[in-house]
């Protein structure tokens, strides 16, 4: 068995991501979308938004990998880094809040715990 290991979720890895997830950019779209997954995808304004966020906020996420095998993600940022969020009846969030805009994990890599890893992974870089 191979060791799973958490990984700074980067340029690189989103790549890596379930053909579903990679290249989505949902949250990150000013204008309303249908709300399902994959209502927008681009792979490349999804690379410049991962760079724009780290280098004025922070890391935004996490991987789970397994060999070179991303089983699951987890991807969070303020609201002004993710836009669509404006647009549900919650209304747009707190400035200081952060927002999980995804948590995927692979379907057969489901009911493992990886997601509750994920989740505290995210809330302990949150809080350093």
């Amino acid at each position: 068995m191979t060791a799973r290991r958490l990984r700074s979720l980067d340029a690189v890895s989103f790549a890596a991501l379930p053909c579903e997830c990679a290249g989505c950019v949902f949250w990150q779209t000013d204008a309303p979308l249908d709300k399902r997954c994959g209502a927008a995808c681009d792979m490349e304004t999804l690379r410049e938004w991962y760079h724009t966020v780290v280098e004025t906020w922070g890391e935004c996420g996490r991987a789970a990998f397994e060999d070179d095998d991303v089983l699951g993600f987890i991807v969070y940022a303020p609201p002004v880094f993710l836009p669509q969020a404006r647009h549900f009846a919650a209304g747009p969030a707190d400035d200081d809040a952060v927002l999980i805009a995804c948590l995927h994990i692979r379907d057969d890599a489901r009911q493992h715990g990886l997601g509750s890893l994920l989740l505290r992974a995210a809330l302990r870089d949150l809080s350093q």
